[in-house]
């Protein structure tokens, strides 16, 4: 899967087309991801993408993440809002956002950060 997310996103110079091709890549094996739901920054909470924090680091959390694709996902599910305000309390992915963006990569399984009424009619093949 990762080798085909590479090919198609290679040469990619926007991020509409990036996320496309992506997501394009996921669905060549969706028993190792069931379903995508990607998000992008799009703005600072403080209207100044590098705001830092009191220690100088960026701030991770203090931004707005848009909705920008997704598969195996209903249109109009719970868990896919168009727009997610991080600096807000939520009870949809933002906790799980929020961490994520602490780490290079954020494998969630039985999970407490992502409520389970989140996952009731998402497609998957298991």
């Amino acid at each position: 899967m990762f080798g085909e997310i590479g090919t198609k996103t290679s040469g990619v110079t926007n991020r509409k087309e990036f996320w496309r091709k992506f997501l394009s890549g996921m669905r060549t094996n969706e028993t190792d991801a069931p379903f995508a739901l990607v998000y992008s920054r799009v703005e600072s909470f403080y209207g100044n993408s590098n705001y830092s924090d009191t220690q100088g680091k960026p701030s991770n959390q203090s931004f707005t993440i848009e909705h920008e694709g997704s598969y195996n996902i209903p249109e109009g599910h719970i868990c896919m809002p168009p727009r997610i305000n991080l600096n807000e309390p939520d009870e949809g992915f933002a906790a799980a956002f929020r961490e994520s963006c602490n780490h290079e990569f954020l494998y969630l399984r039985d999970d407490d950060l992502i409520p389970p009424h989140l996952l009731e009619g998402l497609v998957s093949p298991f």
